[in-house]
């Protein structure tokens, strides 16, 4: 079993589109839609230049297609904490966290386990989530495809002990 997440199509495509909507405002502000309450060009152009330029990064994000997080046999693979995936007789334990709409599986690495992050903030971030109880990196799964239950299945596929223990952290 191989988990592959990528970024969700669906959220992105919604969230541009949301943003294409919110343009409209900026449209009646400029005075391309006609209203009542006075033109503003400059507050117009600028709301439509940003709402645009969000659009933009979501449409690009849906389309991407690059691997946010892999599990496989070789351990866990997140591109954001570690250019080479985290070998499984690293992780010590995880934290599934449910925070609103927010789905984070947090990782904590074994204390003999030197931090993987090439990134000198991830390294300093990672200590300070340490520091705090929340392990050393994390997977946030909300806008994924697949999402959080797949992930989980896949840590339990490769480590099911870590599920049975996932309230160490």
């Amino acid at each position: 079993m191989v988990y592959e997440a990528r970024p969700s199509m669906k959220a992105n495509y919604v969230l541009a589109g949301l943003c294409f909507l919110l343009s409209l405002i900026g449209f009646a502000a400029a005075g391309i839609i006609p209203n009542k309450s006075g033109y503003y060009p400059v507050t117009g152009w600028s709301i439509i230049a940003v709402c645009f330029a969000i659009a933009f990064v979501f449409l690009r994000r849906g389309r991407g297609g690059q691997v946010e997080a892999r599990i496989d046999g070789r351990g866990v693979y997140a591109p954001r904490f570690s250019p080479e995936p985290v070998p499984w007789a690293r992780i010590r334990s995880i934290l599934p966290m449910r925070v609103g709409v927010q789905r984070i599986v947090r990782f904590e690495l074994t204390p003999d386990a030197t931090q993987a992050a090439d990134n000198a903030l991830m390294r300093a971030a990672g200590t300070v989530d340490r520091g705090l109880g929340f392990g050393d990196f994390g997977i946030n799964a909300t806008y994924l495809d697949p999402g959080f239950d797949a992930l989980l299945a896949a840590i339990h596929h490769y480590r099911p002990d870590l599920i049975e223990g996932s309230t160490r952290l």
